[in-house]
């Protein structure tokens, strides 16, 4: 019994090692336990991502019937509250009963609502009270508080955020890579509602509604330690992460929201490249920072000198910043941020100057309020989606371009 449960186990960890030697780069910052834990999070990842993207081509193969059993499990959850209860949720059997029932909105519709929910009213809009009012980047204007129930952050990470993290491995690193993100992300400053209910921005900074909330698969898969998504001010939080991420010579992926964050660390990085090729000779974070102290040495306890890698990145650097991005990391596989829209100028910068042989891809159309699109087709930079239909309901207007008449569902 012994023997046979010794084969199967010499059977086992001969599959893992095949299928871990696959992987590759890894990242120069990993530990040996790293790249281990790693290598688990990575296949336990990509198998949730299997699942989830099958289901959504699945279900948009099935549309009229996967988006009836969202909308009405949505509304039975939400029978009860007071919004809930004025526009008769128990009452609606199917699209059409919503359709005829309930009016085409804007944000003003929900105003009053809102504000009793910010005054820490519970069981308004949403069955208790809301983990977040996420407030709007008002990129398309005036900035709005958006209440998020507890369960939203975790579809749109399952539904959404894992499928396109997966997807842009899968394509441009052939699904096998054990390196790290350089995410741009700047400091989100929390603030707390008449009610206690933290608003802040849902594309900030990784934090749980102004709490660390810095996982460990976090701290595997990003250049940057949890100190550095404390810094406050813009100019030196872009400086510390370029500063982390230059240092990993095998750096897989950029982040960031917008093409535009992308864009302006790369002016930071031309304007800057001297100063962060000597922290990385000497191991430490520019002393003229304007940076906490506690912040500060929490950062350089992760630091140590690089003067092999200083030395490699002042050749590039000094030879001009064309295709800069695959000159400094040769095994950087793609930048992933939104595109689009007034993001486009940007984007056409980046491709100009700085990442001339990166790929530049736009992962999801999506905003603080909802998942509209996920983009399935990242072999591609031109930016095609398909409607997530998983995490949000489409009520689709017809309107008729020439000729009287009101608009039609």
């Amino acid at each position: 019994m012994l023997t046979g449960f010794g084969g199967s186990l010499s059977l086992l960890l001969g599959i893992i090692s095949l299928d871990f030697n696959r992987y590759g780069p890894i990242s120069v910052l990993h530990s040996g336990t790293d790249v281990v834990i790693h290598y688990l999070l990575s296949r336990f990842f990509s198998t949730l991502s299997f699942f989830s993207e099958r289901k959504l081509k699945v279900a948009y193969k099935n549309l009229r019937q996967v988006q009836t059993d969202f909308l009405l499990a949505r509304l039975k959850a939400n029978a009860n509250t007071d919004y809930g209860r004025k526009h008769s949720f128990a009452k609606i059997k199917s699209i059409k009963d919503f359709v005829q029932m309930h009016p085409i909105t804007t944000f003003n519709h929900y105003k009053d609502y809102i504000e009793r929910v910010e005054g820490g009213e519970a069981d308004v809009m949403i069955p208790g009270l809301p983990v977040l009012l996420a407030l709007t980047t008002g990129t398309t204007g005036a900035s709005k508080l958006i209440p998020f129930p507890k369960e939203h952050p975790r579809e749109m990470f399952l539904k959404q955020m894992l499928i396109t993290d997966q997807k842009i491995k899968k394509v441009h690193s052939n699904g096998h890579s054990l390196q790290r993100t350089l995410d741009l992300k700047y400091y989100t400053r929390w603030d707390k509602s008449k009610g206690g209910i933290p608003i802040g921005q849902f594309t900030g900074t990784p934090t749980a509604y102004g709490k660390s909330n810095i996982t460990s698969a976090m701290r595997l898969t990003v250049t940057s330690p949890p100190a550095a998504f404390e810094i406050k001010t813009d100019q030196e939080i872009i400086y510390v992460h370029l500063l982390c991420a230059l240092r990993d010579k095998n750096l897989g992926r950029i982040e960031a929201c917008f093409a535009v964050t992308v864009y302006y660390s790369f002016v930071l990085l031309e304007k800057r490249w001297q100063e962060l090729v000597n922290d990385i000779k000497l191991g430490r974070v520019n002393p003229e920072l304007d940076i906490d102290d506690r912040i500060r040495n929490e950062l350089n306890s992760h630091l140590v000198p690089m003067p092999h890698r200083a030395r490699e990145l002042a050749a590039e650097f000094s030879r001009g910043f064309s295709s800069i991005s695959q000159r400094i990391w040769p095994h950087l596989n793609a930048i992933a941020c939104a595109t689009g829209g007034s993001f486009a100028a940007y984007y056409t910068t980046l491709k100009q100057k700085y990442c001339q042989c990166t790929p530049v891809v736009s992962p999801g159309f999506m905003s603080s309020e909802v998942v509209i699109g996920t983009n399935l087709w990242l072999e591609s930079e031109k930016p095609e989606f398909i409607i997530n239909s998983l995490v949000t309901f489409f009520r689709v207007r017809a309107s008729r371009k020439r000729g009287p008449g009101p608009a039609r569902d």
